[in-house]
């Protein structure tokens, strides 16, 4: 073998044993946590915190703050495990439900990152949250 094929050869294995370190797919399972944060909603003009922790199977659960209504409830929900989709619902007892519907990612330092739309009083308004690992 030639000196510039055992180069070419070399080059061939560097390339395709590198690659795909920070990549994350979106399962529950790299979800799994105990997360706290801030959410909002600008459009909706509220905002708060959620305190949750995420299941090996997705299962959501925790409280949730609207300091912009001084209002506490709890949080449920679910992130499917094939997609990363957030369902999940905020339950203010006596002043009422909202329904938070979107997507959920990992971000930097392990972060919980969603975008959804929070429907409250029967309209839809965009809203994120930025959740650190506990």
């Amino acid at each position: 073998m030639g000196k510039r094929t055992a180069l070419l050869l070399l080059a061939t294995i560097l390339l395709t044993s590198c690659g795909g370190g920070g990549t994350r797919t979106n399962n529950a399972t790299n979800f799994a946590g105990t997360y706290s944060g801030p959410w909002t909603s600008p459009p909706l003009g509220q905002s708060g915190q959620i305190q949750c922790t995420v299941t090996q199977a997705g299962v959501i659960s925790g409280t949730i703050t609207n300091t912009t209504l001084s209002i506490n409830g709890t949080f449920t929900g679910n992130i499917q495990v094939s997609t990363g989709a957030l369902s999940a619902v905020a339950n203010y007892g006596a002043n009422g439900t909202n329904t938070f519907s979107g997507s959920v990612a990992r971000g930097g330092n392990d972060h919980l990152l969603a975008n959804y739309i929070i429907t409250a009083n029967g309209s839809n308004y965009s809203g994120t949250f930025d959740l650190t690992p506990q």
